[in-house]
């Protein structure tokens, strides 16, 4: 949760960000407030349904990850 309150981007990859898993636990409002969140999930429905997200892809948890990770590949991350 601590590490999660410093994030600049979230990847949520399968979720669907539910509001119980999202909202302040053990005293800490830990979700971060400006981070920009990309949200995969197979049902569109959930997309953006909890928490506003920057980018969405509607498909396949494992397809996306794969394809996230090609494209990352050999790029220097900050």
């Amino acid at each position: 949760m601590k590490l999660l309150a410093q994030a600049d981007a979230v990847i949520a990859l399968g979720s669907r960000l539910g509001p119980f898993g999202t909202l302040p636990q053990h005293g800490m409002d830990y979700w971060p407030k400006d981070a920009k969140i990309i949200q995969i999930d197979a049902d569109h429905k959930m997309l953006g349904r909890v928490k506003t997200i920057s980018v969405g892809i509607c498909g396949d948890a494992k397809a996306a990850a794969i394809a996230l990770s090609q494209r990352l590949d050999g790029r220097t991350l900050v």
